[in-house]
């Protein structure tokens, strides 16, 4: 401004033209004037709370040598108390950690002192420059205002001119100074944050160490705890094979059955710790019959209880059954299947569990899941997953912890410096958390930067066009005095400094471009961040209600040992009130006691007989109604499923005809297929599984199911209401769902004849559509939690919705209906208006779940909310056409004309294809496998390359159309086989995709 009311004064001093922006240019001095006298006074008191910092400073480098004064005179107090025989490496650990955090306390305030003072400098020397400018904006501001006084005053002009353009060059220099003082504070700023990021890395890596520590103690009290629990058992079994001798002191028994039975209380399970109690509550007679036979009932009635737990809870099916047969063993059994029986009835879960771990793993975890599934024993996969995959995931996150030191922002850095510190439990959460919080704050950082960069640029910006004016002026007034050499050398000048003011406004332009592109990055970082933290949660939640369920089951236990112990003691007391001798008040409490544990033996079993029998009619009630649904034609017709069908593919789970259903439905398929023959053979959903499995035609014969099949089919294309949902594709109680008034709510809430927003994915058309029917499912379920992008590039806000891994979401990136296990961060979800968002995180656990569903009239989808967003879901799903149901949708694929397929393959990617019907469907899928061992394939777990599998036939086996509506006959089936990792989306294992093609 000073430089400009310059230019204008000497402007006006030869010209009368220029009077009035002479006094513009002084207005606008003035102004300057003013914002560079507050800037001067912010930047004393600046100057002034930098000195004070200094000072504060200069009192923690104080405060940190008494903190090592004490930490030394703590490791002297130590050494005295080792003299002394008493234990005191806990105090010199506490006092090494304390010299630590001093000395590091006294680096980090000399640091602070340094920085404090050379910021109070730099404070000081803004305030000059401000004055400075201040004055030179007064000085210019009058002289402009002189200039139009006397404007255009030859006697005055060139004596004015070049006095004003001197003035103009003072000011501009001033300008210039000004930014390379800027500079120098941006830079002192940057100093500073890296100090202070120096100083909390290094607080932090010190209360990482202390953590580590305290985690190396935790483990090391552990591993003496177990070998302290080894030794008390040994120590009782001697003792009870000395109290069995002959002769046996039985006080001195007594004793030391006492100290066995205290320290039992402290290592075992429920019903040894009460027997323990009793014992100790007892006389010396009853430690005796403890030592001797009690302590070992107990505990294998521990280890039933463990049995019982596997028997109910174990996420495998065959632990649970081989645990349930053991339970009508001896103890023998009880014990030899805990010790290895349970991990061979897991082995193949075992297996799939190490393959699934090993995937997306780092490269540690991967060789050791190799070399586990290389040796093949279930006591080396078992240790692989308990405690191999947590050493090998550590030492692959050092490396990943490592290459981020190197390669990550300040933050990262410092925040991988300060995981590799610490326990195995701090690095993973970086891993997993940490390092995208981090990598937000380098990027939030870097936004700051490059706006002040901008900020800087556009200073010197207007620097150089202070300069550039201040030649000009200087022109002006050579031109005045008519020294034309001297006024060319000053526009030469002007066009450098108008140049560098182009070339600053570039760097303006670009530090911008920066600042808005880390703020993306930023942005995209807090979603990561966020999604990752929300699955932190959700595995600590999972591994809370897992903790609660065995608290749950160890109450239990022990309220059954409390009472098996009551009712000793109360046939004691009986016997002692009916005159009974000692020895026979003691013998009927022996006998109560082992009365209750039979009698506990029988009450269980007869329960468990009992729950086995409501599974088995439930289970029956659901096949015979997924049956019906297996082919059952909706009322009002397509209803979008259609548009699933990919290049004339159809697709069986060679597995089993449905997730859960296993043989029945396989049987009841082929056995309904042969009972009813053409006449409903429309609806065949794939009887080709059976052979493509394994399990043989033959295997499963009409008798029972023929009769019971025909009655289900009969109904397979009736009009009215659908039969009960099977399949357990379903939400959580709480999640909401849109309703066709514009609301929401729980699907929990959700009753029939309420009406919600529906969408066919393939039309677009979005209607609002009547409830059918609400299907509630119980029991252990694959939940999938879905964490989606609700706001897009206006914010970083996120919702969440969990849903059974199969239940299907319309992915409009792949235009397919896709199961929540399947989806995946970047897939987009529809939402009603046709917008998209997108998965930016999942979660997978397994937990016992009351969930819903809805069946929806006609287009047969609903709208689930993941927050604010709803999600397309498909309703209650329909068996027929369920592309990831075992050929469910294989109808689809059967018997159609050429003018239904003309019809439907312009709406797909790659046309139509269709079995003439469904004998030749059968037979061309039988002769293709016919010299193929797939049985063997599939039941090695097989993993890799996919596997093709071709046969061209004499005659046409069906017709083709490509996606211009072209027909043409099939002579071709091509079989895909590829591998789908046991339990993904529900399946049993291989998938096979079959392909019709003209060729």
């Amino acid at each position: 401004a000073a430089s400009r009311a310059r230019g204008a004064a000497a402007a006006a001093a030869s010209d009368a033209g220029e009077a009035s922006a002479a006094r513009k240019a002084a207005e606008e001095a003035r102004t300057a004037a003013k914002g560079a006298k507050l800037a001067s006074e912010a930047a004393f008191q600046a100057g002034v709370a930098a000195l004070a910092a200094g000072d504060a400073a200069k009192a923690a480098v104080s405060a940190g040598a008494n903190a090592d004064a004490a930490a030394n005179a703590a490791t002297q107090a130590s050494g005295h108390a080792d003299a002394a025989g008493a234990h005191s490496a806990k105090a010199a650990s506490a006092a090494a950690a304390a010299r630590r955090h001093a000395a590091e306390a006294t680096r980090a305030a000399n640091a602070a002192e340094s920085l404090a003072r050379e910021s109070a400098a730099a404070a000081f020397e803004a305030r000059d420059a401000a004055n400075d400018a201040a004055a030179h904006a007064e000085k210019a501001a009058a002289a402009a205002d002189e200039a139009a006084k006397h404007a255009g005053d030859a006697t005055k002009a060139a004596k004015e001119s070049t006095a004003h353009a001197a003035e103009a060059k003072k000011a501009a220099d001033v300008a210039t100074n000004a930014v390379v003082k800027a500079r120098k504070i941006y830079d002192l700023a940057r100093k500073s944050e890296q100090e202070d990021l120096n100083t909390r890395t290094a607080a932090a890596i010190e209360r990482a160490r202390d953590l580590k520590a305290a985690d190396d103690e935790r483990r090391k009290a552990q591993a003496d705890e177990n070998a302290e629990a080894a030794k008390l058992v040994a120590e009782a079994d001697r003792l009870a094979a000395e109290a069995a001798k002959p002769g046996a002191d039985q006080a001195e028994v007594a004793a030391k059955g006492r100290a066995v039975a205290v320290a039992t209380m402290k290592y075992s399970g429920p019903w040894a710790t009460a027997s323990a109690q009793a014992a100790l509550a007892g006389s010396d007679s009853a430690v005796v019959d403890y030592v001797r036979g009690g302590r070992a009932q107990a505990a294998e009635m521990d280890e039933v209880v463990r049995v019982e737990r596997l028997a109910d809870e174990a996420e495998s099916p065959t632990v649970r059954a081989a645990a349930l047969e053991t339970l009508g063993g001896d103890a023998a059994k009880v014990r030899a299947f805990l010790a290895t029986g349970q991990h061979e009835a897991a082995a193949d879960d075992y297996r799939v569990r190490v393959i699934a771990i090993s995937d997306d793993a780092g490269k540690g975890v991967n060789a050791a899941a190799q070399a586990a599934l290389n040796d093949g024993s279930s006591e080396k996969l078992r240790s692989f997953i308990t405690t191999g995959q947590y050493a090998a995931r550590t030492e692959d996150e050092r490396v990943q912890a490592a290459t981020l030191v190197n390669t990550g922002g300040p933050e990262v850095k410092a925040a991988a410096r300060i995981a590799l510190e610490g326990p195995p439990q701090l690095l993973h959460h970086f891993i997993e958390v940490g390092q995208y919080k981090a990598k937000r704050k380098d990027q939030l950082a870097a936004t700051h930067q490059a706006a002040v960069q901008q900020l800087i640029a556009q200073a010197a910006v207007s620097a150089a066009l202070a300069q550039q004016q201040a030649a000009e002026a200087a022109r002006v007034a050579a031109v005045a005095r008519k020294a034309a050499a001297e006024a060319t050398e000053w526009a030469k000048k002007a066009k450098d400094s108008a140049d560098q003011a182009k070339k600053h406004a570039d760097d303006a332009r670009k530090s911008a471009d920066a600042a808005q592109k880390s703020a993306d990055e930023a942005a995209a970082s807090a979603k990561a961040a966020r999604a990752a933290e929300a699955d932190a949660k959700e595995a600590a939640r999972e591994a809370t209600a897992s903790a609660a369920r065995a608290a749950d089951s160890a109450a239990s236990a022990r309220y059954s040992a409390d009472d098996a112990w009551a009712s000793a003691n109360e046939a004691r007391a009986s016997a002692t009130a009916a005159g009974k001798d000692a020895a026979a008040a003691e013998q009927a409490s022996k006998d109560a006691y082992a009365a209750f544990i039979v009698k506990r033996k029988e009450e269980e079993a007869a329960k468990r007989r009992a729950e086995a029998d409501e599974r088995r009619r439930i289970n029956e009630m659901k096949d015979n109604a997924a049956i019906v649904a297996a082919a059952n034609a909706e009322a009002e017709g397509s209803d979008g499923w259609e548009i699933l069908s990919e290049t004339g593919h159809f697709i069986l789970d060679v597995g089993g005809l449905v997730p859960g259903f296993g043989e029945a439905a396989d049987g009841a398929n082929c056995a309904w297929y042969g009972a009813e023959g053409d006449a409903l053979n429309a609806g065949l959903s794939c009887g080709s599984a059976i052979p493509i499995a394994g399990y043989g035609a033959s295997a499963v014969k009409f008798g029972k199911w023929g009769d019971k099949a025909v009655d289900f089919f009969k109904g397979l294309f009736g009009k009215g209401s659908p039969p009960p949902c099977k399949v357990p594709n379903s939400f959580t109680a709480t999640t909401r769902v849109a309703k066709a008034d514009g609301t929401s709510a729980p699907i929990s809430a959700i009753r029939v004849g309420d009406r919600v927003v529906a969408t066919d994915p393939a039309s677009g058309r979005t209607d609002a559509r009547e409830v059918e029917d609400v299907i509630v499912g119980h029991g252990r379920k694959t939940l999938v939690r879905l964490t989606v992008d609700t706001d897009g590039d206006r914010g970083d806000a996120t919702g969440t919705v969990t849903a059974t891994g199969n239940h299907p979401f319309w992915a409009v990136d792949r235009q397919a209906w896709v199961d929540a296990g399947d989806l995946r961060p970047g897939a987009d979800l529809r939402t009603p208006d046709g917008s998209t968002v997108e998965v930016v995180g999942t979660r997978t656990w397994t937990e016992a779940e009351t969930v819903y569903n809805l069946s929806v009239k006609g287009l047969r989808t609903y709208y689930a909310l993941a927050g604010d967003a709803p999600l397309l879901v498909h309703n209650c799903g329909n068996l027929n056409k369920d592309y990831n149901i075992a050929g469910g949708h294989a109808k689809d694929h059967v018997g159609l004309d050429d003018q239904a397929l003309k019809d439907r393959a312009p709406t797909l990617k790659g046309g139509k294809a269709s079995s003439l019907d469904p004998a030749t469907a059968q037979q061309s899928i039988d002769a293709v496998i016919a010299n193929v061992d797939l049985t063997k394939w599939a039941a090695k777990n097989a993993r890799g390359a996919e596997r093709i599998i071709k046969k061209k036939f004499d005659k046409p086996i069906g017709r083709v159309a490509d996606s211009n509506g072209n027909v043409q006959d099939a002579y071709t089936l091509e079989l895909l086989i590829r591998r789908v990792d046991k339990g993904e989306g529900g399946h049993k294992g291989t998938w096979v995709v079959h392909t019709l093609m003209a060729s």
